[in-house]
């Protein structure tokens, strides 16, 4: 039998850096989406932005986001055709790029150039565990991250991101939809990674990878899902699972619909 780590065995954990380490996680993986305005010569100021992460199921590396990120970017272009779109400073078509969406579920996923990937710095996740990933369970650990754009820098030349994330335990999780309820009073606070404020939107964060703490023998994770939506409000963050998505990226449709 597995006995569950106790709270305060779970804050001397994180304090002690495992919590960094998870959150290292969806950030080696994951990366800012956004466009801009390309004209007679000059590239303006950032539109809109979403977060971008990469996955190899076993057919090679694709990228998923939500959905709504990438109608974002269409509805962009169709105002102004000289709209173009990077992944943390690379060229990137969404368009040309897509392989499948699913407005129900609200996710997009895209081909994804090794070499791309290489410049970026970042790694495909690779699930310990067979495809497609399981959801969480209700009131177990759960962990997500990714660029609000509230955090964004910009200079002539120059834009950097600000990474945000969190630890926190499954609220409800349902075969369409999951929801993570920021619980301030159980967070711990770390230098490094500093709480937001209270109704802090999360804009921007939207298309981040959601990761499932698993106890067993040992300390494990799988990916759960990918953040769709932040209710600054209530501070709630949804998600969807990723059950429908398959290992080329492609998504089986839901027969209820």
């Amino acid at each position: 039998m597995i006995e569950a780590v106790s709270k305060e065995e779970g804050v001397r954990v994180i304090r002690a850096g495992f919590g960094r380490v998870l959150l290292d996680v969806t950030f080696q993986c994951s990366a800012p989406i956004y466009w801009f305005r390309f004209t007679a010569g000059h590239r303006g100021p950032v539109l809109n932005n979403g977060t971008i992460f990469f996955v190899d199921a076993g057919a090679g590396p694709f990228a998923v986001t939500a959905r709504h990120v990438l109608e974002g970017f269409r509805s962009a272009v169709t105002a102004n055709g000289t709209t173009l779109c990077e992944i943390g400073g690379e060229a990137f078509d969404p368009s040309e790029n897509r392989i499948d969406e699913d407005s129900s579920a609200d996710i997009a996923t895209f081909r994804i150039e090794p070499t791309i990937l290489a410049r970026l710095k970042r790694v495909p996740h690779q699930n310990p565990r067979a495809w497609p990933p399981k959801p969480p369970e209700e009131g177990k650990g759960i962990f997500f991250g990714g660029y609000p754009g509230r955090h964004r820098v910009e200079r002539p030349g120059v834009i950097q991101w600000g990474f945000a994330g969190g630890l926190e335990v499954a609220a409800t999780v349902r075969a369409d939809r999951l929801s993570i309820q920021f619980s301030r009073e159980d967070w711990v606070p770390q230098q490094s990674l500093q709480p937001p404020q209270v109704g802090e939107p999360w804009g921007g964060v939207s298309g981040g990878p959601v990761f499932a703490v698993v106890q067993n023998s040992v300390v494990s994770w799988r990916l759960a899902g990918v953040a769709t939506e932040f209710n600054s409000t209530f501070e709630i963050l949804f998600a969807s699972p990723l059950s429908r998505v398959q290992p080329d990226g492609t998504i089986t449709r839901d027969l209820r619909a």
